[in-house]
């Protein structure tokens, strides 16, 4: 089964954004935050030692760092959108949540928070610059396992 994990700016001024970080018991920053130039994301993934940076044009704007057999790959699926952003999700099974949350920590620094949530159930991450990505990604997924028992996560 294949996964996606959707990327979210934030936006404290979205209708139900803060309504739905709140019912899920994750903070409400005040910072907003953007989507990525696709030129500021391979900026970021240049930064991944040992992994090298893909991009295809296929069916969307599809970036990968490394091989899917790597530790470390990352597969990202999107559009450009007519402002230049790069609008992505992280596409597949295979992407492994510490490289997911450490791509969106590193470009956090020049687009602002970020909210990683996996398709299922929609469980939100929250990711800043001073992120502990181990304490967060853990406390991520014990929220997943308390709405979902017995789910894999």
């Amino acid at each position: 089964m294949s996964i996606d994990y959707g990327v979210h700016p934030v936006d404290p001024d979205h209708p139900g954004f803060c309504d739905w970080l709140s019912s899920e018991g994750v903070e409400i920053p005040r910072e907003k935050g953007r989507f990525p130039t696709l030129a500021e994301l391979l900026e970021v993934l240049q930064t991944f030692a040992d992994l090298a940076v893909n991009i295809d044009e296929m069916g969307g704007t599809l970036v990968s760092l490394g091989e899917s057999d790597q530790p470390g790959f990352a597969l990202m699926h999107g559009e450009i959108s007519a402002d230049g952003t790069y609008h992505f999700s992280f596409s597949g099974s295979q992407n492994q949540d510490q490289t997911m949350a450490e791509i969106l920590k590193r470009l956090s620094l020049r687009c602002g928070p970020f909210i990683l949530r996996e398709q299922f159930g929609a469980t939100p991450l929250l990711i800043r610059p001073d992120t502990d990505l181990e304490s967060a990604l853990l406390d991520w997924h014990r929220r997943f396992k308390a709405k979902y028992p017995g789910s894999i996560s």
